[in-house]
């Protein structure tokens, strides 16, 4: 009979299979105790020992073991390593080159089939074969633990036969596991220990046979791995195989076997230890002796229960810092793993106990230090030297580690910061929204709530920084606000300071401790004022003089439009007064003087004329005494002579007159008396006649075509009688077609106009200037009037409707001749896109008054007379009725649906319009200032399509000045009834103005012959004279 031992172990695998370091260690150790003489028995020339072999040289091997055997050889085949199944569920053994698929299949040609083994263990004749395989069939399970593999295998179908014992580590549904820190897997280290130690032989016969050494594993690794349930199959008496002996020793090994029967738990029960003492007295071992064998056998199994009572105590732990508490979910999964690592409730129930009342401490404690930190950092932040000392006092009595209170630092840390963070965010934006803007309005307010309320800060939190900052900023503002005061007492708002002033101010802001930037703001702005005011008194001064040069002394009319001018200008009555009284004394002086040159010369003539070269040479002098010039002694000489020589002349007519009257007188005398005698004579001749005439009359049936009839006698003054305008009227001007017709020895005619389309944008500013709006879409449609060589008038359509004439209260510049405000209705008109230009005034009228020349520069220097007769000719050209428009319809166009002072919105700017840009209206920025017209068209027009309705010429219209709106009519008619003077209406400013007369409601006048620069017009066609 031989014994043959086949020993396979397998820690190295391809990628895909976790190594198993302890299988080779298993087969080494398994060697050991096979080869003892004592125990195994084995022949060293028996035993086959693969470490990592492939599988080939496995298969080699297995059938090298069973093949050629007698029927009482004893052979075993020991497998440590991976255990794999495939989709079918069939076993086998992993070699070194055992690979898986990418998709993780297993390449069966690459391990060894269970198949296999079963065939050549059928086809051996031998009756006492043994399979013990530590392996499992799946992967990694547990922390600690390494799997080796998982499946669902039938052994007995797979490794079953007659005479055959299988031993398993585990079922074939369950895992085998290998502790990590342990040499060997915990199967084969209970396997060898069962077998060194005789511990295994239950019967005492000396040998250890296959269910004995399954009995003892299977109780080791159950209690040191619950989960794990080793197996036996046997067939027959295959569990009845020796496969070992007890190897005869002394009584120390006896009593050591003796003690591991009765350990239980790690320690030794009751009746065992009763057991254990009867046995050390009977092996003759001394209490010390048996005591140091008891301590040295129990050790493994302490530390292992030691292990378990940590492990177990570690989770709990750790679930408890977690949660702060056991839930249903925890607790049951406590109790899973108190049953894995075999522990009862009365081993578990101490330790929870204990870690939950130093849990319950450990948090009281973190609590307290966390509140001592919390309140360390609201008294200073960052912490000083001297309270990171206190807290680390606080961190020692509390027993606190380090890393316990760094998370409890850094959370409130972080929070702080965050806090902190968001206390200057808010420092920042109430910091930032004071300098835009002090006081704050309600918006700036609201808008600063919200960011209070998105960085999760209260009114506490805020109040100290807003009451910081404000108390900061009115200090400032205070400061601020005296030196303004001292800038204005020094310069009042209307002049410079000078160099001893300017030294002074400055010793004032650096004193105030004010920034010159600030300081240098504040000056902008009131030097701004200061030339306005400067400007102001210019161009006031400038029209005074203009004024006063046309007219002395000035007229009530002329006078109120002054006081307009001036009260526009913000021109106090001292400024006014200072302007006026030098120019009025100054032309009062010269006209004194002319007057004196005047009464001189009157005196002289009378004496003699013409002079003598004496009296020449005297007058000479005394107009140098004067500071005469020699046009205006001339003009006064001329005017003098002339009305000297036209009352002579008209005395000496008179005289002629008178004679020539006699003589007629006495003509008429002799004529009257002949006619007397003659009359006498020619009576009865004429009644001869009369006769003859009469029989002459009945003989002919029709009268000649020299003699009208008494119907055409009667109706001729009614032809006379019938106008142009009634002709036009009664001929139908609704239809298609050339109408003609004659009327008295005039002929009209009417020819219909085809409306054209243009598109256009408009822009919409605000009280700055800045564009706020554009809108392309606009369009309108509109006629072009042919003048003749390729001259055209352009007549937008203007449709009917109601606007409010006249500026509203409270809008700068507004006067009382605007008021009151009042609605109009307005029928539909044309109007001309642009302002009549020069090229189009030289076409109908001949001539070009204007002082800016240019084609399509617009016509100035015309007066209201000129404006009216060009529309005279235009509508004789033309053959359609043409007038300036009302003063109801101008403004109607220029506001174009809007109620802003300019149809631009709150402004203009010198990019929107020709005015002086030296003056602004509302925030608007200063602009050019281009002292000339520009070329109609050159602005963007208003929403109907029309250009230049602001700046560029002050427009004629038909009305006649009144002071205000009382009566005015509200159908769009001129207003030329009851009028205060016989002045004439201009509107929409000039080049030369400043923005507030450019207005859509300002209003201005001047006289019928007014021909100054800054005048032009536009031309009006009703719409119902040509559709």
């Amino acid at each position: 009979m031989a014994k043959v031992a086949l020993l396979i172990g397998v820690s190295e695998y391809e990628p895909g299979l976790n190594p198993l370091p302890s299988a080779v260690r298993d087969v080494e150790a398994v060697y050991d105790v096979l080869l003892h003489p004592e125990m195994g028995g084995f022949a060293a020339s028996d035993i086959t020992l693969l470490n990592n072999p492939e599988r080939q040289v496995v298969e080699i091997a297995i059938e090298t073991l069973f093949s050629g055997r007698h029927k009482d050889d004893l052979l075993l085949l020991y497998f440590s390593g991976h255990g794999i199944k495939d989709d079918r569920g069939r076993l086998y053994l992993a070699t070194r080159n055992t690979s898986k698929t990418q998709q993780g299949e297993l390449i069966r040609s690459t391990s060894v089939s269970a198949n296999f083994i079963h065939d050549r263990m059928s086809e051996s004749r031998s009756r006492r074969q043994v399979v013990i395989l530590d392996s499992c069939f799946s992967g990694a399970f547990a922390e600690g633990m390494s799997a080796k593999d998982d499946g669902m295998i039938d052994i007995r179908e797979q490794l079953g036969g007659e005479g055959r014992a299988v031993l398993t580590s585990s079922t074939s549904t369950q895992y085998s596991f290998e502790q990590e820190g342990q040499d060997l897997s915990i199967y084969t280290r209970f396997l060898i220990e069962g077998i060194k130690s005789g511990e295994a032989d239950r019967d005492q016969d000396e040998f250890i046979s296959i269910d004995e050494l399954h009995e003892y594993a299977s109780q080791k690794v159950r209690e040191l791995q619950p989960a794990m349930k080793p197996e036996i199959y046997a067939i027959r008496e295959g569990f009845k195989i020796r496969l070992a002996k007890v190897a005869p020793g002394d009584p120390r090994q006896r009593y050591r076997k003796e003690v591991a029967r009765f350990i239980h738990r790690g320690e030794i029960s009751l009746v065992g230890r009763r057991t254990l003492d009867y046995q050390r007295t009977r092996l003759g071992l001394e209490t010390t002796e048996a005591k140091a064998i008891e301590d040295e056998v129990l050790e493994p199994y302490r530390n292992e229960f030691r292990e378990k009572l940590q492990q177990y105590q570690q989770v709990f732990t750790e679930l408890l810092e977690r949660d702060e508490r056991i839930t249903d979910s925890d607790r049951h999964d406590l109790q899973n793993l108190q049953q894995i690592l075999g522990l009862r409730n009365e081993d578990t129930m101490p330790i929870e106990a204990l870690v939950t009342a130093r849990f319950k401490t450990h948090q009281q404690n973190l609590q307290i230090y966390q509140q001592a930190f919390t309140t360390a950092l609201r008294q200073e932040y960052p912490l000083s030297a001297a309270s990171r000392d206190r807290l680390r006092q606080t961190q020692q009595q509390l027993e606190l580690a380090d890393r316990d209170i760094a998370a409890i630092e850094s959370q409130i840390t972080a929070e702080v910061e965050a806090y902190h963070q968001k206390l200057q965010d808010y420092q920042r934006l109430f910091f930032t929204a004071t300098q835009q803007e002090y006081p704050l309005s309600e918006a700036t307010r609201n808008n600063l709530r919200q960011q209070q309320q998105r960085l999760g800060l209260t009114d506490v939190d805020v109040a100290p920084i807003e009451a910081q900052i404000t108390t900061q900023i009115e200090s400032y503002y205070q400061k601020l606000q005296q030196y303004e005061q001292a800038f204005v007492k020094a310069t009042q708002r209307q002049h410079y300071p000078d160099d001893v002033t300017r030294k002074q101010l400055q010793e004032t802001w650096q004193t105030l401790g004010l920034s010159e930037g600030d300081v240098s703001a504040i000056e902008r702005r009131i030097n701004a004022e200061i030339e306005t005011h400067q400007a102001n008194l210019r161009q006031y001064e400038q029209e005074f003089t203009e004024a006063i040069g046309q007219e002395y002394p000035l007229s009530a009319f002329k006078r109120s439009q002054l006081t307009q001018h001036h009260q526009a200008l913000n021109l106090t009555a001292e400024n006014v007064t200072a302007i006026e009284n030098p120019i009025v004394a100054a032309i009062k002086e010269h006209r004194q003087k002319l007057q004196q040159y005047e009464e001189v010369f009157r005196e002289s003539i009378q004496f003699e004329y013409p002079l003598s070269d004496a009296t020449r040479e005297e007058l000479r002098r005394f107009q140098q005494v004067l500071e005469l010039n020699d046009a205006e002694t001339a003009a006064i000489e001329a005017i003098i002579i002339q009305s000297s020589s036209e009352a002579e002349s008209r005395k000496q007519q008179e005289r002629i007159r008178q004679e020539e009257a006699e003589k007629q007188r006495q003509q008429q005398e002799i004529v009257r008396l002949k006619q007397q005698e003659a009359e006498k004579q020619r009576q009865p001749e004429e009644a001869e006649y009369h006769q003859k005439l009469q029989q002459q009359y009945i003989q002919q049936p029709s009268p000649t075509k020299f003699t009208k009839s008494a119907q055409e006698q009667t109706t001729q003054p009614t032809q006379e009688r019938i106008t142009r305008q009634k002709f036009l009227k009664w001929a139908g001007l609704g239809g298609v077609g050339l109408v003609t017709a004659v009327v008295g020895r005039e002929v009209f005619k009417y020819i219909p106009v085809k409306l054209e389309t243009f598109k256009f944008e408009t822009v919409t500013v605000d009280e700055k200037g800045q564009v706020i709006k554009r809108d392309p879409t606009k369009q309108a449609k509109f006629f072009k009037e042919d003048l003749g060589n390729g001259i055209t008038l352009e007549m937008v359509k203007i449709l009917a409707g109601s606007f409010k004439m006249g500026s509203p209260p409270g809008e700068t510049g507004r006067s009382q001749s605007e008021e009151p405000q009042h609605a109009v209705n307005v029928p539909a008109f044309f109007i001309g896109k642009f302002q009549v230009t020069q090229e189009q005034y030289q076409q109908i009228m001949g001539s070009n008054p204007s002082s800016f020349k240019g084609a399509k520069r617009p016509v100035e220097k015309v007066s209201w007379n000129d404006a009216v007769e060009f529309c005279k000719k235009l509508s004789q050209k033309t053959g359609r009725e043409y007038r300036l428009p009302s003063e109801a319809e101008w403004e109607y166009a220029c506001r174009a649906g809007t109620n802003t002072p300019f149809h631009f919105g709150e402004t203009i700017t010198t990019e929107l319009a020709n005015y002086d840009g030296t003056s602004t209206y509302a925030s608007a920025p200063k602009g050019k200032y281009r002292q000339k017209t520009t070329e109609v068209g050159s602005f963007p027009p208003n929403a109907f399509g029309l250009c230049d309705m602001h700046g560029n010429v002050w427009e004629w219209c038909q009305d006649t000045w009144h002071n205000s709106y009382k009566g005015a009519p509200t159908d769009g008619s001129a207003w030329i009834e009851d009028n205060d003077n016989e002045n004439q209406l201009l509107r929409g400013g000039s080049w030369n103005y400043s923005p507030g007369y450019c207005r859509s409601a300002f209003r201005y006048g001047s006289t019928h012959d007014d021909h100054d620069v800054n005048i032009g017009f536009r031309v009006v066609c009703a719409a119902g004279r040509i559709l």
